[in-house]
């Protein structure tokens, strides 16, 4: 019996070795598997931009080995950029959308984080290369917002740096320029400017191309060229066409056609036909501007097939101006003509490329002969670039505000360290000091030790004076409105009849209503309602007039739960009372009007009185209700991305005053 347990036992605890042993073997084999995944896409993540055949090979082993859900759509990112740049957009459409339906069925951890904001980036990667600027900087804010919250902080510079790109093409330099230099700024921190210095410098550079500060553009893109050499190719491809953009706006139209044909010379063997065809586009305007019609033509015809095959709106509008102006050049008015009639829809055009179509134009009209017409293109061109010249100063100075407040900034956060550094020295004096002076007499430091705790005991005093000081005045600002209201009880109690009384009464709910209303940044509309109610019928009885007045509102609008700011009625309310009626004859009527919208709600505020005139000496108020509304509004407003608006006019030309007020939906009071 003994022998049969002895059995047993070895028999079950070998089972229990050999399970124990295959899980280790299974466990060590996999993740011996997810470091060899892993290697391959930091393989392909290496060498996009230099050998596509070769990743897509890695990309289709990774595929078929990989286990771990994390790695199996990380290697759809990599794969969907590789379409990107083998110009397959729907299937570089459908990978990244396969990424971003998986990241929102998982729970959202910092990996999950990382992964979403790479598909983003190519989501916004794919807008951008086809002309969707919107779409695609849409896209690079999610991506940035997704990295700030995933474990990739040393990735965070390059979302930034996309960002910054974005704000660029949509024309908003201020921004621009603001997110490079933050890049600038989290690159020298995490030790990655070595990486991204490059990308950031030229993006400098082209900010200030784009708002025509030559010198400083220059400036930033010598920087980066002196990083060229180690780019990848994406990288040079890029700097060789922005480089010869700098020198078309400059005017300098052979160095330009050097860099354009060194940007074309580099993708030509990798056979990136994106980069190829916008290389040439740029080639085919220079050699328009050198008068090379022959091969101005020829490369705007090959690039205007690729742009057209793929619906790229803005480079077949531009491409197709560039034709026209070839036209133009030999003399075919009539077939610039018609090329630039199959192509003239502007919306989402860059301002530069309608005056250049409308320049154009001016001279076609003015080869044939149709000098009313030229004229008429001519005026609008001058308005196109009065308004360019307009936008570039809006910018610059957007920027250079931006810019002052980013040094303020940076100059503010020096001084922190300056003074914490200071204050560590101090502090390690102050030890060995003490160490110095405990060590030849402990008399004096048990002296000066009593010294410094009567002088805390000193500013505690002086603390608590100044708390009792505080409290006081904060007992007396309450004195002033119990006091009116004493006064107004007394006048109550000794009023001679009820007409007096109810006048009272009204007057002292009215006051309290106040206080209360101007103690709130917002109430609701039922309030607001109740409180000018009263006010005008106390205002009708002490004038002793008629003055109409009348609220009118949408029937399934519920006024308690409608928040307003406070006052943004009452105030044109008492603004009609009192200047409106002023040597007014004939019926005297205020009306508020409350409608509903699917994005907010609409108030009118109209009266048939005098009109509005603040020019007017006899009905000029101080203005002061009129600024708190417009103040109070101001700063609301930058706290909401939809904004709140008040706008004042007459109603015709001899009477009546409207006042229009528009809240949206899921306003926020918060200041």
């Amino acid at each position: 019996m003994r022998q049969f347990y002895l059995f047993i036992l070895f028999f079950w605890g070998g089972l229990a070795i050999l399970f124990s042993s295959c899980k280790r073997d299974t466990d060590i084999n996999d993740k011996l598997l997810y470091s060899r995944v892993d290697s391959i896409i930091s393989v392909c993540e290496d060498s996009i931009y230099t050998n596509i055949p070769f990743v897509r090979g890695k990309i289709k082993h990774a595929q078929c080995i990989a286990k771990d859900s994390m790695q199996i759509y990380r290697i759809a990112t990599i794969d969907a950029f590789r379409c990107l740049l083998s110009d397959k957009y729907d299937s570089s459409y459908i990978r990244i959308n396969e990424v971003i339906a998986f990241c929102r069925r998982q729970r959202q951890t910092k990996d999950v984080y990382s992964l979403l904001s790479a598909a983003h980036k190519d989501l916004g990667n794919y807008y951008d290369r086809l002309g969707f600027i919107d779409s695609a900087l849409h896209y690079h804010k999610k991506a940035f917002e997704d990295v700030l919250k995933s474990n990739q902080p040393q990735a965070v510079p390059d979302y930034c740096i996309n960002l910054a790109d974005g704000y660029f093409r949509t024309g908003d330099y201020a921004n621009a320029a603001n997110y490079y230099r933050d890049a600038l700024f989290l690159s020298d921190s995490l030790k990655v400017l070595d990486k991204t210095g490059f990308m950031i410098y030229f993006g400098l550079g082209e900010v200030y191309l784009g708002l025509r500060d030559f010198e400083l553009a220059d400036s930033y893109y010598q920087l980066a060229e002196k990083e060229l050499d180690r780019r990848d190719l994406n990288g040079k491809f890029i700097f060789c066409n922005n480089r010869g953009n700098f020198y078309y706006f400059k005017g300098d139209y052979k160095n330009a056609l050097k860099w354009f044909l060194r940007a074309r010379q580099l993708v030509l063997a990798r056979n990136y036909r994106f980069m190829i065809n916008l290389a040439e586009l740029n080639l085919s305007d220079v050699y328009l501007h050198l008068n090379q019609i022959d091969s101005a033509r020829y490369f705007a015809d090959r690039s205007f097939r690729f742009f057209d095959s793929i619906n790229h709106k803005t480079a077949t509008y531009y491409l197709a101006t560039i034709k026209a102006g070839i036209e133009l050049k030999e003399g075919n008015n009539a077939t610039a003509f018609k090329i630039m009639e199959s192509h003239k829809d502007t919306s989402g055009i860059e301002i530069n490329m309608i005056s250049i179509r409308e320049k154009y134009l001016e001279e076609y009209y003015a080869g044939i002969g149709n000098y009313k017409e030229a004229y008429q293109y001519l005026q609008k061109n001058i308005k196109l670039n009065e308004t360019i010249q307009s936008e570039r100063i809006r910018n610059r100075v957007s920027e250079l505000d931006l810019r002052y407040s980013q040094d303020t900034t940076l100059l503010r956060r020096n001084l922190i360290i300056r003074e914490q550094k200071s204050q560590l020295r101090y502090l390690h004096n102050t030890k060995i000091f003490w160490f110095i002076i405990c060590l030849f007499t402990i008399a004096g430091g048990a002296l000066t030790y009593l010294y410094m705790r009567k002088q805390r005991d000193l500013q505690r005093v002086k603390h608590f004076e100044q708390l009792s000081v505080l409290r006081m005045q904060s007992i007396r600002n309450r004195i002033s409105p119990h006091f009116i209201f004493n006064v107004l009880n007394r006048q109550f109690v000794s009023a001679e009849n009820s007409k007096e009384r109810d006048e009272l009464y009204e007057l002292a709910t009215l006051i309290r209503q106040s206080l209360e209303i101007t103690e709130s940044i917002s109430i609701t509309l039922a309030k607001e309602l109740e409180f000018i109610t009263r006010y005008v019928n106390l205002e009708n009885r002490k004038r002793d007039s008629d003055i109409q007045f009348y609220i009118q509102k949408s029937e399934n609008l519920n006024i308690e739960n409608v928040i307003i700011p406070a006052m943004i009625i009452q105030i044109p309310i008492e603004n009609a009372l009192k200047h409106a009626f002023i040597n007014h004859h004939g019926k005297m009527e205020i009306v508020v009007r409350i409608n509903s919208r699917e994005d907010g709600f609409e108030i009118t505020v109209e009266d048939n009185g005098n009109g509005y005139h603040p020019e007017d000496t006899v009905t000029k108020g101080t203005g002061s209700g009129l600024k708190f509304i417009y103040q109070t509004i101001k700063l609301l407003n930058q706290k909401n991305i939809k904004k709140i608006t008040f706008n004042i006019s007459n109603k015709s030309e001899t009477q009546g005053t409207k006042v229009d007020i528009f809240i949206p939906l899921s306003y926020t009071y918060t200041l």
